[in-house]
C-alpha cells in the first residue's frame, strides 16, 4: 500500500511542477520509418527493442554471475537463511531499490519519445508490466521476457482490427492467463496441502 501512496503523491507532485498537459518528446533518431516490407518500424522503436535486451542480458548476468546478484537472489529466496549466511538484507534491499529504479529510469527514457510523457501515464505502463510479470511469472526472468513480447505482439494484432481494443490486450490476456494458468506461463508449480 506504502507504494501506491508514494506512486500518487509523485504523481500529484508532477502535475503541480509541470502540469497536466502530455508533453511532447522527440527522439534522437528521427521519425523516418523504416520499412523491412511486412513490417515497418521506427528507428527508434529498433532501439527500445535493442535497448531492452541489453539491459535485460545485462540484468540477467548480473543477476546469476555477480556477488551482489547472487545475494540478491538468495535474501529473495529465503531472508533469515541468507542472513545466517553473513549477507546483509537490508543492503540487498538497498540494491534491489537502486536496480529498480535505475531500470525504471531506463525505461522511461526510451519509451518516452514513442509514447507522449505525462503525470499519468505511469499508470497504463505500470499496468502493463503488471500483466506482463503475471504472464511470465513472478520467478521466471526469462517468462516476463516472452510474456512481454507476447503482450506486444497482442496489441498489435488488436490495433490493426480498432485501436481502442490496443489497451484491452493486457487485460484480455491476464483474465486468460490467469484462469488457466495461475502461475503464469512460466511460473512453478506448487502442491498445495490443506
Amino acid at each position: 500500500m506504502s507504494t501506491v501512496a508514494v506512486a500518487m503523491i509523485t504523481r500529484n507532485v508532477a502535475m503541480l511542477i509541470w502540469g497536466r498537459d502530455v508533453v511532447s518528446a522527440k527522439s534522437p533518431f528521427g521519425n523516418k520509418v523504416i520499412d523491412l516490407g511486412v513490417v515497418r518500424i521506427l528507428p527508434h522503436e529498433l532501439f527500445v527493442l535493442i535497448g531492452g535486451a541489453v539491459l535485460m542480458a545485462i540484468l540477467y548476468f548480473f543477476l546469476k554471475k555477480s556477488f551482489f546478484g547472487k545475494a540478491l537472489e538468495a535474501v529473495a529466496f529465503n531472508k533469515s537463511a541468507a542472513s545466517l549466511m553473513g549477507i546483509n538484507p537490508r543492503l540487498m534491499a538497498s540494491i534491489a531499490f537502486i536496480i529498480s529504479g535505475a531500470l525504471a529510469g531506463a525505461g522511461g527514457i526510451m519509451v518516452g519519445p514513442l509514447v507522449n510523457p505525462g503525470a499519468f501515464i505511469g499508470v497504463f505502463l505500470g499496468l502493463k508490466a503488471f500483466a506482463v510479470a503475471i504472464i511470465g511469472g513472478l520467478e521466471n526472468p526469462k517468462g516476463i521476457l516472452i510474456g512481454a513480447l507476447l503482450l506486444g505482439v497482442l496489441e498489435n494484432v488488436f490495433a490493426m482490427y480498432s485501436t481502442s481494443l490496443k489497451d484491452a490486450a493486457s487485460f484480455i490476456l491476464i483474465i486468460g492467463i490467469l484462469a488457466f494458468l495461475p502461475q503464469g506461463l512460466f511460473g512453478k508449480r506448487y502442491k498445495e496441502k490443506f
